[in-house]
């Protein structure tokens, strides 16, 4: 499902080069739950950008779903991100000034008629919680909230795979307790596979693999 055979990222600043990624080779498979931690700057959130297309690799091979992104146009890209990834992040990127149900709907509108896709939309905001806020800005959403309908966002288009990168990490416990148990329902019971980048050890540890990263390469790679 998705393989990283010595993979390379090197960032410039100034006449210095970091190593954000060094020589990174990993293999996920279909269904798999795995949580990546490390310290800030171990390259997390680079493995985390390359794997979905977000930013080139220097060196090195990406493949997700036997298609290799180290290798696609940007519109094939966009077409892969599309098809088969979702994302979450820490800081929802959700549009101000579209409601709840339009933000979720917006990854399908153009693709899908557009009926079918508001009864998806309507259909994930109630599994998450948020049946009774669907015509909400994003400002009068708690955190809590507009994570859940980031979360409501990247399921809509079903895709196979689900890159979070700290989805909880402007959330306090109970709320992270509660997107974290959503992701894990999503999981159990569509089989969708998970990639959790987190700083969070108690929610890491909830995931059936948990990989280390340092200085760019993995350190750890447990199954529990």
């Amino acid at each position: 499902m998705i393989r990283l055979k010595n993979v390379v990222k090197i960032y410039k600043v100034g006449e210095a080069e970091i190593r954000a990624l060094n020589s990174v080779s990993l293999e996920i498979e279909k269904g798999e739950y795995v949580s990546i931690v490390g310290p800030s700057g171990s390259g997390k959130t680079t493995l985390f950008n390359v794997i979905g297309g977000l930013e080139p690799v220097d060196e090195g091979e990406i493949w997700v779903d036997d298609k290799p992104v180290h290798k696609l146009k940007e519109e094939e890209l966009a077409h892969l991100r599309r098809e088969k990834l979702g994302f979450i992040f820490q800081d929802f990127y959700l549009l101000p000034t579209a409601t709840a149900l339009e933000n979720v709907m917006m990854p399908q509108i153009g693709f899908k008629p557009t009926k079918e896709v508001r009864e998806k939309a309507k259909m994930l905001l109630e599994k998450v919680g948020l049946g009774d806020r669907l015509y909400h800005l994003p400002s009068r959403l708690s955190g809590g909230e507009r994570q859940r309908v980031a979360i409501a966002r990247a399921f809509v288009t079903e895709p196979d795979i689900i890159l979070a990168d700290e989805p909880t990490g402007n959330l306090d416990s109970e709320s992270s307790l509660m997107v974290i148990e959503l992701l894990e329902t999503f999981h159990r019971e569509k089989g969708t596979t998970i990639l959790l980048i987190t700083h969070n050890l108690d929610l890491a540890n909830r995931a059936k693999r948990q990989i280390n990263i340092r200085d760019g390469k993995i350190v750890r790679d447990e199954v529990r």
